[in-house]
């Protein structure tokens, strides 16, 4: 078992891929040290127009279409996993 998977001393990303690279954007979006990979933008304190100002963030990086949605969506599919 690799326990830098499983144990995390803080909520810092580990790694260098786009996941992390748009967990530092979230970060840095919401005022936060860090977030984690599973951390939900809206739970954070995220609003609609921190959003904007997000999903504008992850297209200018990673050249990608993304439309505020993809936020909402992803936590409609976390609540109602509960």
């Amino acid at each position: 078992m690799n326990m830098h998977n499983t144990i995390r001393p803080d909520r810092t990303a580990l790694g260098s891929g786009p996941a992390q690279a748009i967990a530092g954007i979230f970060a840095q979006e919401l005022q936060l040290a860090s977030v984690g990979l599973d951390d939900n933008f809206f739970d954070l304190g995220g609003d609609s127009l921190a959003a904007e100002t997000l999903v504008l963030a992850v297209q200018s990086r990673f050249g990608v279409k993304l439309q505020t949605s993809v936020l909402r969506k992803r936590r409609r599919r976390a609540n109602s996993a509960d």
